[in-house]
């Protein structure tokens, strides 16, 4: 049976043609409510492959909570077709009321690259990529955008 999705599988299928569902990749239930703020991205140095994107959550309800934060990169800077957003990395927080952390989440070169089948191998296309922050795939808090050299 032949997959004609390509990369397009699953959440990334239904986000790139637009389609709302009930339970989003990444959906979660809490007893509390948070707030994201201050997002920032570092791009790699001299050395280093991987991106760096901070940000801090806060716990703005009455009780004990623990989310998910997860970042999604869009779209990349190349010919190739990929996904409007994909998971490139999460973090878990456990937050009193009121509490807040700042927190990184590292993202592995490969999150900001795509398979060259014609080449055989990973490629990491230089250019700005966008990053979204936030409890799901639907549910972004925060934008922002690295640019990859």
């Amino acid at each position: 049976m032949p997959f004609s999705e390509g990369v397009f599988v699953g959440y990334k299928g239904y986000e790139r043609e637009g389609t709302l569902l009930q339970f989003p990749f990444g959906h979660g239930l809490s007893y509390t409510r948070f707030r994201y703020r201050r997002l920032t991205t570092r791009a790699p140095g001299a050395g280093a492959d991987d991106v760096r994107v901070r940000f801090t959550v806060r716990n703005v309800g009455r009780r004990t909570g623990r989310e998910v934060a997860q970042v999604y990169i869009g779209p990349l800077p190349t010919s190739v077709p990929t996904p409007p957003k994909q998971l490139a990395g999460f973090t878990k927080v456990n937050l009193d009321p009121r509490d807040r952390e700042r927190v990184t989440v590292t993202l592995d070169r490969r999150a900001l690259s795509y398979w060259d089948e014609a080449a055989d191998r990973w490629v990491t296309p230089r250019g700005t990529v966008p990053v979204y922050v936030g409890r799901s795939v639907e549910d972004i808090r925060l934008t922002g955008s690295v640019r990859i050299r």
